[in-house]
């Protein structure tokens, strides 16, 4: 599998990738919990942990910690994280808050870009942090 060049991790606007991932991610997660069928409160209480900023930020960790990422996948990670262009919401002024926005920022960021570049490679991390409970074909996006 041929990695991307450091040239085409930035050459995309993070915001936009993040926009775009958020959108993505949230599907992945949602589509993954799908089955087996439940009262659709059941689904929101199942994929929650995932959507949120505070899950975002706990994917980038392992993501990070499990050293699941490339290289590149790393440094763009790094890259949108410190991006001074991020904008903050009220309720992540804290120090602490922030780093979990810029990490949720930065995990929507590569969902984005990998979708639009590499989706088998997303799809290897996809299923690589969600639980296996739910049968693997579950997690693409149809």
């Amino acid at each position: 599998q041929q990695q991307p060049s450091k040239q085409q991790l930035t050459e995309d606007d993070p915001l936009a990738l993040a926009f775009l991932g958020d959108a993505i991610w949230s599907l992945y997660v949602r589509n993954h919990f799908l089955n087996p069928p439940k009262h659709h409160r059941l689904y929101q209480a199942e994929v929650q942990p995932y959507i949120t900023a505070e899950g975002q930020a706990k994917i980038y960790d392992t993501l990070v910690e499990q050293q699941l990422l490339t290289q590149q996948e790393q440094q763009y990670l790094r890259y949108v994280y410190k991006w001074k262009d991020v904008k903050f919401r009220k309720r992540f002024s804290s120090p602490a808050a922030e780093a979990v926005y810029r990490k949720a920022t930065a995990l929507e960021a590569l969902v984005g870009y990998l979708h639009k570049n590499q989706p088998d490679r997303l799809e290897e991390l996809v299923k690589a942090v969600l639980p296996a409970s739910t049968t693997a074909s579950n997690a693409t996006p149809q």
